[in-house]
């Protein structure tokens, strides 16, 4: 999935998540990224454009859907997440 024109958009951040750290920022069955939407009641998802295979780069874009307050919240525990 790929939203043309997010950097548009006032309702969605992106984040950088290097591929190393994927599989922990989404956890087990998606348990972690499950657990960040449900507690600032956001919508996250790894994005890639068409034709671009998974795992082509060194980072997917992780795009967070929602109020700006509850984005960031998201925003800082992905980030610490990957720290």
């Amino acid at each position: 999935v790929y939203v043309d024109g997010w950097e548009d958009r006032d309702d969605c951040t992106v984040v950088d998540v290097p591929s190393d750290c994927i599989g922990y920022v989404t956890g087990a069955r998606r348990a972690a990224l499950g657990g960040i939407e449900e507690d600032w009641g956001v919508l996250m998802f790894f994005m890639n454009k068409r034709g671009e295979s998974k795992g082509s780069g060194r980072s997917e874009q992780l795009i967070i859907c929602g109020p700006k307050r509850a984005r960031r919240g998201a925003e800082l525990k992905v980030m610490s997440s990957v720290e």
